[in-house]
């Protein structure tokens, strides 16, 4: 059954924003069990990168009127995906990362690049004043 569009009100509201906050959220406390020595580079990386996706998307919100800016956001936000999934293979190598942690965190950030695409290329309905799927 497909899922019914509802009023979007806030950026808060996008699941795309829930989804990339949660993932930020985790792996802060993921990588709280990182090495000291790695406080200032790799544990930093990950930490800023997965908090630049939500930033982005909300920051996008913020121009949706304007298409190409919250399009440029969303853009920006895919880029924090792959460098994300670069500083995640990095901890992998570095042994600070499990096979099925890595895995699963490279799953979660291949999902959550697909719902930024899919964000993506939607019509933008908030011109209009429409409404954006839940699916988003």
């Amino acid at each position: 059954m497909k899922e019914k569009p509802y009023p979007i009100r806030s950026f808060q509201n996008l699941r795309v924003y829930q989804y990339a906050t949660t993932l930020a959220t985790d792996l802060f406390w993921i990588t709280r069990r990182f090495p000291n020595e790695e406080l200032h580079v790799l544990t930093a990386q990950l930490r800023r990168t997965a908090r630049m996706i939500p930033f982005q998307v909300g920051l996008g919100w913020k121009k949706r009127y304007y298409g190409p800016a919250f399009r440029l956001h969303l853009d920006e936000a895919q880029s924090a995906c792959a460098r994300l999934g670069l500083w995640l293979y990095v901890a992998h190598e570095s042994c600070y990362l499990t096979d099925d942690a890595h895995d699963e965190l490279q799953a979660r950030k291949t999902h959550l690049q697909r719902m930024l695409t899919r964000l993506n290329d939607q019509r933008i309905p908030m011109l209009a004043g429409g409404t954006v799927t839940a699916l988003t």
